[in-house]
Parts: C-alpha cells; sequence; structure tokens
C-alpha cells in the first residue's frame, strides 16, 4: 500500500503551493517510496485522521499518522533506514534542523514580502493588516542579498559545485 500525502491545494486542486509539501514530497521521492497525493484547501485540512493536524503535510502510511515536514523527513529516515538517507547521521540531521531553522526566521518573511506584495482583498484576511506583514523583526534595510550572504559565502568557501555571485 503506498503512503498517502495531504498536499495543500487552491481552489484548483492541480495548484500545489506548499513549499512544506513540497518538502514532504522531496524526502519520499529521495527515499525512492510509493506515495499518492491529495490535494486538501485549507477548509478541509481538518477532516484530515478526524483533525489530527491543523497544517498539512500529513502523511498517512497505513494507518500511522506523521504531521510537519520535518518530522515526516525524521519518520521516514527512520522507518524506511534500508532505502537512500536523508541526512546521512546524526550530524546531517542537526545540519538540516539549522538550515530550516534559518530559512524560517530569516528567509520566508522577506520572501513573503517579495511574493505576495499588497495583499489584494481576497487574501485580505491572512494579515489583521498590512501593517501586521511588516511588523516582523527585520532590521531596517534588510534585504535579500544581505540575508543570504552568510550562506553565499559558506558555499563559496565550502563547495566545489556551488559558485555564488
Amino acid at each position: 500500500m503506498a503512503i498517502i500525502l495531504y498536499d495543500l491545494c487552491a481552489g484548483d486542486a492541480e495548484r500545489r503551493f506548499s513549499p512544506h509539501c513540497w518538502k514532504a514530497k522531496l524526502a519520499l521521492a529521495h527515499k525512492d517510496l510509493q506515495f499518492e497525493t491529495r490535494p486538501v484547501p485549507f477548509t478541509r485540512i481538518k477532516d484530515i485522521g478526524g483533525g489530527f493536524s491543523p497544517t498539512v503535510p500529513v502523511i498517512d502510511d497505513g494507518g500511522k499518522l506523521v504531521r510537519d515536514s520535518f518530522d515526516i523527513a525524521i519518520y521516514l529516515e527512520e522507518t524506511y533506514a534500508e532505502r537512500p538517507s536523508l541526512f546521512r547521521g546524526k550530524g546531517g540531521e542537526s545540519a538540516a534542523r539549522f538550515v530550516e531553522s534559518w530559512a524560517l526566521s530569516t528567509l520566508h518573511p522577506l520572501l513573503m514580502r517579495l511574493i505576495v506584495g499588497e495583499p489584494s482583498a481576497s487574501v485580505e484576511g491572512m494579515w489583521q493588516s498590512w501593517q501586521d506583514c511588516h511588523s516582523s523583526p527585520w532590521p531596517k534595510g534588510r534585504s535579500l542579498p544581505s540575508a543570504v550572504l552568510p550562506t553565499r559565502k559558506a558555499l563559496n568557501a565550502h563547495s566545489a559545485y556551488v559558485v555564488c555571485s
């Protein structure tokens, strides 16, 4: 039986836009596991597993429900240890947790502003006001290039295959 991945969708079930669900898909693919995706709009997440999780991704592996992309990766790593490793040990897992934490706290707030821009009337309810979106802890003048500078330096110094300019 294939693993079921509940995947966030827009009004059009073919529009899958959640980077967290993408991470779960990539982990499943890397482990070379058979899975099927089930599109779930925001309003139906509560129906997964009787309200198991307020968010997606969620996987159902033969009745075992797991939520959160990183928890899914850990579950897959432990349950399917004979498959290609996602982390190659605890050091890799720790590094992945660091990168995820950094991306969520540093990149996502800025990228949200760059991608979404001014909220339209159809998404205005996502924030109490546009000011709420701009009140994140970004220092004045902070930009995407300055946010990714530490990563660019690390990649340039330690990678023979990636050059960031």
